[in-house]
C-alpha cells in the first residue's frame, strides 16, 4: 500500500518528467524547418536552348521548383525527359474531381502515354506510360494471378 509521501513524490516526479520530454520536444520542433526536413538550397537545373529547365525532380524541395523537363525512364528503358505540363491533369473544379474519383472507383481509366524528350524539349524519343486503373488488372492482382 503506499504512503502519502510516496504518492506525492510520484506525482511530482511525473509533472517533472512530462515538461522535461515537453520542453525538449518543443526544443526539437523549433529547429526543425515546416516540412520537417533538413534545409536545402533550392536546386539549379540545366536551361536548353528554348529555355526549359531540366533535370531530375528528386532535387526539387516543392512541386513548384520541379523542372520543365523531368528526367525519367521511357517505356523501353530509354532515359530521356517528360514535360511537367504533360504529368500534370488539368485545372479542375472539386465537382471534377470527385466525379473523377467516382469514375475510378466503377469504371476502367485508360494509360496515357507521354511523349519521352531529348533534353532539347522537341525531340521525341520514346513514350512514358502513366497507368490507368483497369478493372481486369485489379481483379488479377485481387485474385492473386
Amino acid at each position: 500500500m503506499r504512503t502519502k509521501r510516496s504518492r506525492m513524490l510520484t506525482a511530482v516526479f511525473g509533472t517533472a518528467a512530462f515538461i522535461a520530454a515537453g520542453a525538449v520536444g518543443a526544443q526539437a520542433s523549433s529547429l526543425m524547418l515546416p516540412d520537417g526536413g533538413p534545409a536545402r538550397p533550392a536546386p539549379s537545373y540545366a536551361t536548353n536552348a528554348q529555355g526549359q529547365t531540366y533535370g531530375s525532380a528528386l532535387e526539387a524541395r516543392t512541386p513548384q521548383e520541379e523542372p520543365d523537363l523531368i528526367e525519367a525512364y521511357g517505356d523501353d528503358g530509354t532515359l530521356g525527359y517528360v514535360k511537367a505540363d504533360d504529368l500534370k491533369g488539368p485545372d479542375q473544379t472539386r465537382e471534377e474531381v470527385l466525379e473523377h474519383i467516382d469514375a475510378q472507383e466503377r469504371d476502367a481509366i485508360p494509360d496515357v502515354r507521354i511523349p519521352l524528350y531529348e533534353r532539347d524539349g522537341t525531340t521525341v524519343i520514346g513514350t512514358f506510360t502513366i497507368d490507368g486503373s483497369d478493372a481486369s488488372r485489379s481483379e488479377e492482382t485481387v485474385s492473386g494471378d
